[in-house]
Formats: structure tokens, C-alpha cells, sequence
């Protein structure tokens, strides 16, 4: 299975503007993420139609008419993994910690957003995902987006545009 990981698009209405490899990734996945910040319903409904299935939470930036449609968190199962979805919270550098409150030790893959850095951690026996920003680099060197697959095991990376 593999999943294609997107966060803080922060594209209103320019939803059409996804980097090309971003969008053929999205077409090929088995599963988009969207771990918030899509700003807009209008990007959302747009995003969602490139995908076969997406989860997505509402981030901290998205409309309200978007974030009364989506929830805080996410979790559902990839194979024999446990998957939590999660925007993020708080200062970049402490989003962590946050985060490890949402969630306990009997899930194997966390996926956030909100600080738009790439971050591919493991923490005891999960592994924390942030597939960083594909349109905003604020507080990243670079845009970036995340393919992860799932089999036996986990394999996930960073995929930098």
C-alpha cells in the first residue's frame, strides 16, 4: 500500500497549482493524507477529487466552513498498522511534544503538519511524520511532500521538490 503525505497546503483557491510530481504521486497512491491547512473548501474538494481516498484533519489556517467538516485527528489502519493523523499544535519546535499527547504507544505511524519542516522521527516504536510544506517554506528550507510504504513494514520518505 502506499500512501502519498501532504500538509499545510495553504492554497485557497490556487488549488490547480500543485507541482506536477506531487499530483501524479497523489493519482498513484492508494491513499492521500492531507494533515491540514488546506485553507480553503474550494481546495479541499479539489485536492480530494485527485485522490482514490484521502483522510485529512482541518489545520489551524482552513476556513471555518472547512473545519466544521473535518476533525482534529484521524486514525484508521494500513495493513497491520495503527495510523493517527494529526494537524499539530503549538510553537514548531515543541510540536512533538504536543503531538505525543494525541496519540499513544499502540500506534506505529503519526502523521502532522502545522511547522512545514520535514521531520521523519522514531520515538519508542512509532514513527512521527511531518512531509513538510509542497507551497510554503516559512519555516523550511524547501517544499516537500511524503510517500510511505506499507507492507511488512513501514518505509517512508521525503520527497523533495
Amino acid at each position: 500500500m502506499r500512501l502519498c503525505v501532504i500538509s499545510d497546503t495553504h492554497i485557497a483557491d490556487r488549488a490547480a497549482q500543485l507541482p506536477r510530481r506531487l499530483v501524479d504521486d497523489i493519482r498513484a497512491a492508494d491513499r492521500l493524507i492531507h494533515a491540514g491547512d488546506f485553507t480553503s473548501v474550494k481546495a479541499y474538494e479539489t485536492i480530494r477529487k485527485l485522490s482514490k481516498k484521502m483522510t485529512a484533519v482541518r489545520g489551524n489556517m482552513d476556513e471555518t466552513a472547512l473545519a466544521e467538516r473535518l476533525e482534529r485527528t484521524a486514525t484508521f489502519r494500513a495493513g497491520k498498522f495503527k495510523v493517527g493523523v494529526i494537524h499539530g499544535y503549538g510553537k514548531a519546535e515543541r510540536i512533538l511534544d504536543n503531538i505525543q499527547k494525541d496519540f499513544d504507544a499502540s500506534y506505529d505511524l503519526v502523521v502532522f503538519g502545522h511547522a512545514h519542516a520535514p521531520c521523519l522521527k522514531k520515538i519508542g516504536e512509532t514513527l512521527f511524520f511531518n512531509p513538510g510544506s509542497p507551497m510554503d517554506t516559512i519555516f523550511a528550507p524547501y517544499n516537500s511532500y511524503g510517500l510511505i510504504d506499507i507492507g511488512t513494514t513501514i518505509t517512508a520518505r521525503i520527497i523533495r521538490l
